[in-house]
């Protein structure tokens, strides 16, 4: 049987692998920046109060990138006809970065004479640069599991995470403030701006990784194939069921959590920054953590450990009120479990998906669990006008608006939790076992190998 090892010996050099790696680090760190600054509460923020985007316009945006996750599907497709992973990544993500400059600018006249036009407007270019990215994206992670030893994968996705999230909470810090002094189109033109700048260095930079040698033909009749494979294998469908259920849960809530402190609570992007900012820091203090733990005792233990405490975040926010907001930044703590599950999770299905039809696998993957993680904020976006004027008390707190959403998102988080226990890892340790050894009461018995 071929082993990764094998693989990588046969492809590359050392010395271009270990320096792949490094550069992968650094294409990650920009990706992440250009996302934060051109999506989430800026991105909502932009729509809201300067294009006055609302409810169903609001669910649209936030669903996007998830819907063109199906597009994953053609990817096998993709790389076959262009021979080269690294050309599918490189073009595909040049394309999408590119697209987000024109955003802006819909602030501006004579665009302002359009009116709402122009909220279906910013919808066309961010469909587009959803659809360049999610190839981009779905690409570049199988290119990268390529250049990773399986023993070192919780480690590296550990170590990729960590200069992202510092570097998110500097400039993230800063574009707040400039929004905060500035506010309006202006402010808004010098983020995307700089977000697409950067974004362009970012292509520069994975174009200098490593060209691995063409992979074995793949037809697209063979593509095809691989894509109802991964569908049926049973050792993978637990593992896709889980993160589209979960993605689904956590994407009903989080969706609108955004629009919730910026409409409901009134903060400002200063202190939304704030927020922003203790959750990233919860995240990424936390990231080597679990990528050791992860290659230590396996993804499935560590992803139900932390998926346990995680159920919990949206039921706090229902408690929150504009008289204690600041207590968003402790609910944001239970954001250190985050990259517990995203490794885990990451990790498994590099596992699990076969080195020659990976790509066909990671497709599928990303597009189930794109399109549940699309479906989630169209659906609680259509459901929040039919609950307009509805409420009722909860242990002191008034459950009305979004805050309906937030307590079905902790019962769905729960649920979820359930296909992740029918995966089969091997050498994977239980998580009592885990639990004891960080205790120091024993030494695990399985470790992954």
């Amino acid at each position: 049987m071929e082993t990764h090892e094998d693989v990588e010996e046969a492809i590359y050099k050392r010395s271009d692998v270990r320096k792949s790696s490094t550069l992968s680090i650094i294409d990650i760190t920009i990706a992440n920046l250009v996302t934060n600054l051109t999506g989430g509460a800026f991105l909502q923020g932009y729509a809201i109060n300067v294009l006055g985007a609302e409810g169903v316009f609001i669910g649209l945006i936030i669903a996007l990138p998830g819907f063109m996750a199906l597009f994953q599907l053609i990817t096998p497709m993709i790389v076959a006809s262009m021979g080269s992973r690294k050309k599918a990544s490189v073009y595909f993500g040049l394309a999408g970065r590119i697209l987000l400059i024109f955003v802006p600018f819909l602030a501006y006249y004579p665009l302002t004479l359009l009116g709402e036009i122009r909220l279906w407007i910013l919808i066309l270019l961010l469909t587009l640069s959803s659809f360049f990215l999610t190839i981009c994206n779905g690409v570049t992670f199988s290119w990268i599991g390529d250049l990773v030893s399986p023993k070192e994968r919780g480690n590296y996705f550990g170590r990729r995470s960590m200069p992202g999230g510092f570097v998110i909470l500097i400039f993230s810090f800063i574009a707040a403030r400039i929004l905060d002094k500035f506010g309006g189109p202006s402010g808004f033109t010098w983020i995307f701006g700089f977000a697409v700048f950067a974004g362009i260095i970012g292509i520069i930079i994975k174009s200098k990784m490593v060209q691995p040698r063409p992979l074995p033909a793949f037809s697209k009749k063979q593509a095809r194939s691989a894509l109802r494979k991964s569908l049926l294998d049973r050792g993978f469908r637990p593992l896709l069921v889980f993160t589209a259920t979960w993605n689904f849960a956590v994407m009903l809530g989080s969706s609108f959590f955004n629009p919730y402190v910026i409409g409901d609570l009134r903060m400002s992007y200063t202190l939304i920054t704030t927020v922003s900012i203790v959750s990233n820091v919860a995240i990424t203090g936390f990231s080597g953590f679990w990528g050791k733990n992860i290659d230590r005792f396996g993804g499935r233990p560590v992803i139900l450990f932390a998926s346990f405490f995680k159920i919990f975040m949206p039921a706090l926010w229902i408690f929150i009120t504009p008289y204690n907001a600041s207590w968003l930044l402790v609910t944001q703590l239970l954001n250190l479990f985050n990259q517990g599950i995203t490794i885990g999770t990451n990790k498994l299905l590099l596992e699990l998906s076969p080195h020659k039809e990976r790509d066909a696998y990671v497709s599928m993957y990303n597009a189930v669990t794109g399109m549940a993680t699309a479906l989630a904020p169209a659906i609680g976006g259509l459901l929040l006008p039919l609950l307009q004027g509805s409420s009722f008390e909860l242990l002191g707190a008034t459950v009305e608006g979004y805050k309906f959403l937030f307590l079905a998102s902790f019962f769905l988080r729960a649920f979820a939790i359930i296909p992740i226990i029918f995966v089969k890892e091997s050498g994977a340790a239980s998580v009592e076992e885990m639990i004891k050894t960080w205790k120091g009461n024993s030494t695990p018995q399985n470790t992954t190998d």
